[in-house]
């Protein structure tokens, strides 16, 4: 086994701190045009690209 250390990322946590105004704030033009759900789960999907991003390149 390798040495590397598994980190968790709650998603849901994250969007939640985005509509909240926490961290960034959401896209207003798209939350109206989505509905809140369907735009929670685009977010996830954007986090999740970002943060596999980021992982990659380390």
């Amino acid at each position: 086994m390798s040495d590397s250390e598994t980190v968790v990322i709650d998603l849901k946590d994250l969007v939640q701190q985005h509509l909240d105004g926490r961290k960034g704030f959401a896209n207003t033009k798209k939350l109206r045009k989505m509905g809140l759900e369907k735009y929670c789960e685009w977010k996830e999907g954007e986090l999740a690209k970002q943060i596999a991003g980021r992982s990659a390149k380390l």
